[in-house]
């Protein structure tokens, strides 16, 4: 496999397409998330970076792994992903709602594409949200809510 390097507005390179592995600043967060929860007793996290993750071993990740920038979430599926895990984490629980009861999808703005120069984007960095990729969204965010700590491959799971 090819490893891509991609530069954001800094010109900071970042590897995009790389091999299946445990992201580095991910461990380093759920690490500190888990001391906490040891630790402090918190009861309720959101466990987002753990469902980009997911994300990012499913056909959701393009070349850009689902940042706009390099560092920011790219609009549509990546944001998408991050709003189930927090509708997940939040509101489940209060209201007893389901995320697959969730049938919205999201389709790219005209600035969320591109044509907004106050928007910092690389070119087809977002995706926007159809009925079949909002089921992998979802997916992704669950098995995060499930297993904050733990990246989970969702396309080999049934």
């Amino acid at each position: 496999m090819d490893l891509v390097r991609v530069y954001d507005n800094s010109t900071t390179p970042y590897i995009t397409n790389r091999p299946l592995q445990k992201n580095a600043r991910w461990q380093s967060i759920a690490g500190a998330v888990r001391s906490k929860v040891k630790y402090d007793g918190i009861d309720v996290i959101i466990p987002m970076g753990t469902a980009i993750e997911n994300a990012r071993l499913t056909n959701l990740c393009i070349a850009t792994e689902l940042t706009r920038d390099g560092t920011h979430l790219s609009f549509g599926t990546a944001r998408y992903v991050a709003s189930c895990v927090w509708v997940g984490a939040l509101f489940t629980p209060v209201f007893g709602c389901h995320l697959s009861d969730i049938k919205t999808n999201h389709v790219l703005e005209e600035w969320e594409i591109g044509g907004n120069e106050e928007v910092s984007l690389i070119p087809g960095s977002s995706v926007a949200v159809t009925d079949d990729n909002r089921k992998i969204c979802i997916r992704c965010a669950e098995e995060a809510l499930k297993n904050p700590f733990t990246i989970i491959d969702v396309k080999s799971e049934k």
